[in-house]
């Protein structure tokens, strides 16, 4: 080890100042601040104080929650808060004042030397949003005008130029002097783009095109990483990977990419989903702020250390489970290109659900326990293993539950094969005790300085006047260790000399010159200075302010690593007097403010922490000169970001929403915790410095990406608080029943609007048995409506029924749809006859009328939910005209422009399928010597489409939606796995249909050929979404039917070759087939999608035979049909399966999929996981009743065909 640098005469006159017990406790106490990853800090503690307290903190973190004791601190019942370090911010929203005032508490650390404070800061105007960052005493507010600039800010405010189709999403990024904002465009396809300035100086950063359309983190001072995801770069979407690029920050006008890191290949036509850092709040550090006049408050705090970073892997499929990737910051940039260059060592995978809360700071990733499975609690998952193996050495740090081993996760859902990851950590587990958990509802955990908060305590326990929600935040307790230094004298060197240059050596110098011989490893672990130095290193924190000298600064953090290992703390409770306020928590400090756009007010907890010296918890308020819509803080920075929203747009159509009357909904973003700055910058000033005696480090902080994943390609938005309740019900009212239970499980105060509103609680039930409400002409009463529900579905949960209609059929046309059976009164005749359905219970009466035609239709269909009748015929060869009539007049229906619409063909139909779904027509002629011709309509307009199928062989077809639709097709290719196929195209563009995908059966076998014909059943289009008649209706949740002859060849040496013909039912269900096509922009069409990616989750398969004429036993989410009885035997039952999802999910648990196997007919057997209810029911008894030969189904009921075909029985409820 060679002398220092520094002149010998400078060197000898400081070291003369220092006795022999105080230079080794100087290098002890600067070897534990590397070790634990902290920095000095400010105060009067010497540097025996300071080390002995560093020890005792190192201790207090490494141990688990033990006598915990809780101190209640309130918070006003409606606020905004924000935190960073030991400082927590609010506003109080409460408060109409015009200037806005931010409350801002120090939370104590008795070991860091850092107590309890409260002040409060005005602002001239209303805040928007503000950030706090406490190591550098720095608070951002965005206003609408300028208030009391930062005295380091030259440029107190700026302009920033929005970008196209902003949607109110911002995060404020903040690391030393370098401030970013991260905007979120759009809601159902979203995507990010930041701008990046030096907040001192006021410029800005000018930024490679190529890394402005992607949310940003960043990862040091002079490292910022921006994600590429596969929606938005080429390059990705062709290798189907995400990546991230991270750029050097060399000054505004130099910013280079230094690497691009991809993540592992996504699964083939897996949906990936929306990318999301997690990050946590990163002080500023020592060196950073001498140069600033602001030093860390305590004698020592959190400082730069080997940071970890999270990846969390997007979705759009339904997956229990989200790999989450944590990852090596310090080994990240020093790695390039693919995945299997810079992954597997730097990462550890986790696989967790993705409504799982989890938080990242420092080292330290902290996972929410699942109360259901296991006792409620949380893990803490430390990956500063350095720190452990140096003190164990590898055999007790795998004993003391570390894991070093690679662990290989299989992630076959969401990449091509398993990944393998190796970074180590080491975990714990906290237990919450009973009494905690029966007050406490565990919705979150994150990680500040000296300990964890978790959960929110019921409001229903406090006095509603000063408190409602509480912060339960677990602190290092007291603990008092003597700290006695040794001197020794190693090597050739004096000792005194030797102490002084082990000082200004970096932990990780230390940590290897403990390994060269046992005289500097004594040297080391005996002077007190080198121990608290190396030891802050190793726990990735950094020397704070404070009196403490470095002994108890040692003994401190030794407690301090201690008790955060074993998650041995004490509670301070912090009452939230809001019940659902917006909080930020940065470093020990939270701020904390409600939603609520005339908020002016901030206020601010700052977490106590005895081994940091941090004492009382602190708490004060600051008033910003403007309301605030979302706020950040950097307390390392003494820093604090608002933000105002001035107006609101509709980001697809451009309309402007009335700002007071919409929403303020909070989009899923960044979840970044601000990075505290670097060592690169003098300080002066030590009393406006990071919190404690010692705090996190700037390359301590982890970071993490988070995404949703659903089935839906739009993202869920939680409507947290509005302006008031009124306005509240009524955005609550736009919503379906679903998002409705949703947002009734986001918070008290959407659940009390929801339980509290008849109209929303009558929705909710509604949508539980699929159900929507209805235009009810006779203004029914809601209580009469709830019990009418309740009876409803019992009666198709029973078959029981309470209405009885018999309709004659003379003719040979007929016709079932929407509760209405229509058919000719004769043969030849151009009468119809309209029997619309009673139902009691849905307050539908009875209703017939006829219909004369000009004209003897050869086919016809209605839609009773468009008053539309669509009628062809044929007076001239090869030439036929579709008739657009109303159903209730007879006359041309108002809606069409043409009719009729004249159709010509060279071919003779031998039969006709008319479709219509919403705006659209389809017609399928059916002829005996060709393929059968779908052709398409906008029945409104009379434009025509191309033909969907044109070059196709089918037989049958159908609408999925208004837009795509599909066919069952042959192929006689050799290597086709069978003859017939499903077909879809999309059919968006008229003139130019698209093929999309091949849906294949199971394999057949080689000697079996089938034949499919699809039963299809048209949905009601209501206009405004609201049925016209009943007070309430089922929902447009539809199946579709296939009905497969499988024919299998086999061979007899007497008889010769014959045909077996085996029936078959495949009941599909149409949300999940759309939901597993491919993508619209995939490259190369049609897509062969095999029947394991498609059909076992959409199908359930009978084998059954079933009628070829009476086809309407498939309606909304139900499938009818008759029991097999002897052929002597008349049918005496009938079986309805249903396919809705029940009420609750224990009920949908319990809901059945299908299984074959005939291994004449398919290779393998057939699982087929579409679940259903089987309800079986007897055909009611009557005198001279008919034997019935086929059932069907109405929209309230069931409906029989006699066995002559002369007549229709119907039982509805």
């Amino acid at each position: 080890m060679g002398l220092l640098s520094m002149p010998n005469e400078l060197l000898v006159r400081s070291l003369t100042l220092l006795s022999y017990a105080d230079l080794a406790r100087c290098a002890m106490y600067a070897f534990l601040l590397g070790l634990t990853g902290m920095q000095d800090g400010v105060g009067a503690e010497g540097v025996a104080a300071r080390l002995a307290k560093l020890r005792q903190y190192q201790k207090a973190r490494s141990k688990p929650l033990e006598n915990a004791t809780a101190t209640i601190q309130p918070l006003p019942e409606e606020c905004i808060e924000e935190s960073s370090g030991n400082i927590v911010a609010y506003v109080d929203c409460a408060e109409d004042a015009d200037d806005t005032v931010i409350h801002l508490v120090q939370l104590p650390s008795p070991l860091r030397g850092v107590e309890s404070r409260r002040w409060t800061i005005f602002c001239s105007d209303s805040v928007t949003a503000f950030s706090v960052e406490s190591s550098m005493d720095l608070l951002v507010v965005v206003i609408e005008r300028a208030g009391e600039p930062h005295p380091r800010a030259q440029k107190p405010s700026w302009t920033c130029e929005l970008p196209d189709a902003y949607a109110p999403n911002v995060s404020i990024l903040i690391i030393e002097d370098k401030l970013a904002m991260d905007f979120v465009h759009g809601t159902t396809t979203a995507s990010s783009s930041f701008r990046l300035w030096n907040w001192e100086t006021g410029e800005q950063y000018s930024l490679p095109a190529i890394a402005r359309e992607g949310a940003c983190c960043f990862l040091d001072s002079q490292h910022i990483a921006v994600l590429a995801e596969p929606a938005n770069d080429p390059s990705c979407k062709k290798t189907r990977t995400a990546a991230f690029d991270i750029l050097r920050l060399k000054s505004p006008s130099d910013v280079r990419r230094v690497v691009r890191l991809c993540l592992p290949r996504y699964k083939k036509w897996s949906r990936p989903g929306l990318l999301e850092w997690v990050s946590d709040q990163r002080p500023a550090s020592c060196d950073y702020n001498r140069t600033r006049n602001a030093l860390s408050a305590g004698c020592f705090a959190a400082g730069p250390c080997a940071r970890i970073v999270g990846l969390r892997v997007p979705s759009h499929d339904c997956f229990e489970e989200t790999p989450l990737f944590i990852m090596s910051v310090t080994k990240l940039l020093r790695l390039t290109v693919g995945w299997e260059d810079w992954g597997p060592r730097t990462t550890r995978l986790f696989l967790h659900h993705e409504s799982t809360y989890m938080s990242i700071r420092v080292t330290r990733y902290v996972l929410q326990r699942t109360p259901l499975a296991h006792r409620p609690g949380f893990f803490v998952f430390d990956f500063g293993c350095d720190k452990f193996r140096a003190e164990q050495g590898d055999e007790q740090f795998e004993r003391s539950g570390a894991r070093v081993t690679a662990s290989t996760r299989d992630t076959s859902k969401y990449f091509d094969g398993p990944i393998t990851t190796h970074l180590p950590y080491h975990s714990l587990v906290h237990h919450l005790d009973e009494d905690t958990w029966n007050r406490c509802d565990l919705t979150t955990v994150r990680e500040i300085d000296d300990g964890v908060i978790v959960g929110q305590l019921d409001h229903e326990e406090m006095d509603a006047a000063c408190t409602s929600t509480l912060l339960w935040g677990w602190l290092s307790r007291t603990m008092s260790t003597t700290l006695v230094d040794s001197e020794v004298l190693c090597c050739s060197l004096p000792t005194e000399l030797l102490v002084q240059s082990l000082k200004l050596l970096p932990h990780d110098d230390l940590a290897r010159l403990m390994m060269v011989c046992t005289g500097l490893r004594d040297v080391i672990r005996e002077t007190a200075s080198l121990q608290y130095a190396f030891l802050l290193g190793l726990n990735g924190m950094q020397d704070g302010a404070g009196a403490m000298d470095t002994a108890t600064r040692l003994a401190r953090l030794r407690q301090y690593e201690t008790d955060m290992r074993q998650l041995r703390f004490s509670a301070t409770i912090i009452p939230i007097p809001a019940r659902d306020p917006i909080y930020k928590v940065a470093g020990d400090t939270i701020a904390y403010m409600t939603d609520d756009e005339g908020t002016k007010r901030l206020d601010f907890v700052r977490t106590p922490s005895h081994l940091r010296g941090v004492g009382d918890t602190i708490k004060w308020r600051v008033d910003c000169p403007v309301g605030i819509r979302e706020f950040f803080i950097e307390p390392s920075q003494n820093l604090l970001v608002v933000l105002r929203i001035h107006s609101l747009w509709n980001w697809q159509t451009g309309e402007a929403y009335a700002y007071r009357t919409a929403a303020k909904d909070k989009f899923m973003r960044w979840v970044w915790d601000g990075v505290p700055a670097s060592r690169d910058h003098e300080c002066t000033d030590r009393n406006s410095s990071t919190s404690g005696c010692f705090a996190s480090r700037p390359h301590s902080r982890p970071l993490g990406l988070q995404i949703s994943s659903g089935r839906s390609t739009t993202p869920f938005v939680g409507v947290l608080s509005i302006d008031d309740g009124v306005v509240l019900v009524q955005i609550l009212h736009y919503l379906d029943a679903v998002d409705i239970a949703r947002c009734r499980a986001v918070c008290r105060v959407l659940c009390g609007a929801i339980d509290g509103t008849p109209t929303l609680w009558y929705k909710q039930k509604l949508g539980m048995h699929n159900m929507v409400n209805g235009g009810d002409q006779h203004e029914t009463l809601l209580a009469d409506r709830v019990q009418r529900a309740e009876r409803y579905v019992k009666a198709w949960r029973s078959l029981e029924w309470s209405t009885e209609t018999r309709i004659p059929f003379g003719g040979n046309l007929w016709e079932i749809a929407g509760g209405v059976v229509a058919c000719t009164t004769s043969a030849g005749s151009g009468e119809i006859s309209f029997t619309q359905l009673p139902s009691p219970l849905r307050d539908i009466e009875r209703k017939t009328w006829r219909l004369t035609l000009r004209h003897v239709p050869r086919d016809f269909t209605i839609d009773p939910s468009q008053d539309l009748l669509v009628s062809i015929h044929s007076e001239r060869q090869n030439e036929y005209d579709v008739h657009l009539l109303s159903m209730s007049t007879g006359e041309q229906h108002p809606a069409a422009q043409i009719s009729p619409l004249v159709y010509k063909t060279n071919r003779t139909p031998v039969q006709y399928e008319l479709l219509v779904y919403e705006d659209r027509l389809g017609i399928l002629f059916v002829s005996n010597d060709e393929a059968a011709r779908f052709n398409v309509w906008d029945w409104k307009t009379g434009q025509e489409y191309r033909p969907p199928f044109q070059d196709a062989f089918i037989t049958s077809a159908c609408f999925l939606d208004a837009n795509t639709v599909m066919a069952t097709a042959y192929t006689h290719q050799i290597t086709a796995p069978n003859n017939v196929f499903l077909k879809v195209v999309d059919i968006t563009t008229p003139d130019a249909p698209m093929p999309i995908s091949h849906l294949q059966f199971p394999i057949m076998h080689p000697n079996t050929d089938a034949m499919a014909d699809l039963i299809w059943d048209s949905p009601p289009t209501w206009e405004g979404g609201v049925p016209p008649i009943g007070c309430f209706a089922h929902t447009r949740t539809r199946l579709i039917g296939i009905a497969m002859s499988a024919w299998v060849m086999t061979v007899d040496l007497a008889a010769g070759p014959a045909a077996r013909r085996v029936p078959l039912m495949f009941i599909l269900s149409i949300s999940e087939i759309l939901a597993r096509l491919p993508r619209r922009e995939t490259a190369s069409f049609p897509v062969s999608v095999s029947w394991e990616d498609w059909g076992t989750h959409a199908a359930h398969i009978f084998d059954r035979e079933t009628s070829q004429v009476w086809v309407c036993y498939v309606r909304g989410p139900r499938y009818a049909l008759l029991d097999e009885l002897p052929l002597d035997a008349p049918p005496s039952a009938y079986t309805v399966y249903d396919f809705s999802p029940g009420p609750t999910r224990a009920e949908t648990a319990e809901l059945k999929g299908s299984f074959y196997e005939d291994r004449d007919v398919f290779v393998d057997p057939v699982k087929a996981c579409l679940p259903c209810r089987k309800i079986q029911g007897r055909i009611p008894l009557r005198p001279n009743m008919p034997e019935f030969m086929s059932v069907m189904l109405a929209d309230d009921g069931v409906v029989f065909v006699s066995d002559s075909g002369e007549e229709f029985w119907a039982w509805t409820s």
